[in-house]
């Protein structure tokens, strides 16, 4: 390697693979700075799509078009954050957070049913370079990922289940691909528990570190309905490894009968349920009690009707010190509310029996879509507020799939009617280079 070859490389994390090079990064602070709409971009690029990306677009177009008044708001979301590149229709999280997290790609189009245009997203994270592990992150332009001992792959092979029971099954290359795969993530697993491993960036929950290696139960719900997706497209054979999951995830309960954090640590958590939620939507399957969800949502904190998403037992806050950084009670996964958890925790509570809560979904819907469906809310001194530059996040869509499931025709058109504010351009954040 030359002197100018060496000077023009640039330091990589060693989470991080793919080329970075001064052009890539000189590129990226362009495209950012072109503020937070993804208009201006996609102008650019309308004249260069490749035929799958242009049917992937129209198809989108089509379908929004005719969305009903409820599910417009949901459209309208994932079409503020599609960006069309000539060969790739780019997902992004939010203006804020500008590059593709498979997670929340695939939390934000859990509504959708275009599968054609679901598995040309979901590809985009196939790398040879890090396979059988799916990467976490997609930067945004370019071929650079990141990838961390996550959920990430669970979730890929569930997305793929869905997609192969609406019509595209897998071929034999990817049969062999998603099989390695499933061996990764059962690499995990001691007597039907996933074991996390200790440290920080190993589930949504990316900034807590983790003390030791843990049973953490959002990880193990989604490592459960994971198995069932296995079975379900013939990578395993043995429906024992299912039983096993859904017992070890029915097993991580508090004293109070209500799921906890992880095995070792009983804090309040409510994205614990996704799991539980994405075997009912997915599959049609229940792996909890009604009595282990009902009380779980009931014995959840709330701070002037809002939800924490992490609360320790009493409804008490974190220490800053639990992070890799010092969040301050009530921000960020310090007990703020999110929208997504807090709908998918109560959606999943009231098909198992709680009472229907009519005020929550008023409230919470007014408030998200009174705000451009900000990523979360503060609690505590600053609560309901939000930070401007961390609106119009993806995942939201997920909200109106949660809604549909528990509220009638009436309080949906109510919520309906409900006013939206309009998308605002922010310049991107340029904390990443």
């Amino acid at each position: 390697m030359s002197r100018l070859e060496g000077f023009l490389r640039l330091p990589q994390p060693d989470f991080e693979s793919g080329g970075k090079t001064v052009p890539d990064v000189f590129l990226r602070r362009i495209l950012h700075g072109l503020g937070g709409s993804v208009e201006i971009i996609n102008r650019i690029t309308a004249s260069h799509l490749t035929p799958e990306v242009g049917d992937c677009k129209s198809a989108i177009e089509a379908t929004a078009k005719e969305a009903d008044l409820f599910d417009q708001p949901a459209w309208q979301l994932l079409q503020e954050n599609i960006i069309y590149l000539p060969g790739l229709v780019f997902v992004r999280a939010s203006p804020f957070h500008c590059d593709n997290w498979l997670r929340d790609t695939f939390i934000g189009t859990l509504f959708l049913d275009l599968p054609k245009v679901e598995l040309q997203i979901l590809n985009q994270f196939n790398n040879p370079d890090l396979h059988p592990h799916l990467p976490t992150t997609r930067l945004f332009p370019g071929n650079r990922f990141w990838a961390f001992d996550d959920e990430s792959t669970m979730l890929g092979l569930i997305w793929r289940a869905k997609l192969s029971q609406r019509g595209m099954p897998l071929s034999s290359e990817e049969k062999d691909d998603w099989s390695q795969r499933w061996q990764w993530i059962k690499g995990h697993v001691q007597e039907g528990s996933y074991i996390t491993p200790a440290g920080a960036e190993r589930s949504w929950f990316d900034t807590f570190r983790f003390p030791d290696s843990d049973v953490v139960t959002y990880n193990q719900g989604i490592y459960a309905v994971g198995a069932i997706a296995a079975r379900e497209m013939g990578l395993e054979d043995e429906q024992s490894i299912v039983d096993g999951a859904q017992k070890a995830y029915q097993a991580i309960t508090h004293e109070s009968g209500r799921l906890q954090l992880s095995r070792k640590i009983p804090y309040n958590d409510c994205s614990l349920l996704f799991g539980e939620f994405l075997a009912m939507h997915l599959f049609g399957q229940r792996l909890l009690q009604d009595e282990t969800v009902v009380k779980t949502m009931a014995e959840m904190p709330k701070i002037q009707r809002q939800i924490p998403v992490i609360s320790k037992e009493g409804g008490f806050y974190l220490l800053p010190s639990e992070f890799n950084r010092p969040y301050r009670a009530g921000d960020y996964q310090n007990g703020a509310e999110w929208p997504a958890w807090s709908a998918i925790g109560q959606a999943t509570a009231e098909l198992h029996g709680a009472r229907h809560d009519r005020v929550f979904w008023q409230d919470l819907f007014s408030r998200l879509r009174g705000n451009n469906h900000p990523e979360y809310f503060f609690t505590g001194i600053d609560g309901g507020q939000h930070l401007s530059s961390r609106e119009s996040h993806l995942w939201n869509a997920v909200v109106y799939l949660a809604a549909r499931k528990v509220c009638d025709s009436e309080e949906l058109e109510e919520i309906g009617r409900l006013p939206q504010r309009g998308p605002t351009i922010y310049t991107e954040g340029f904390e990443i280079s």
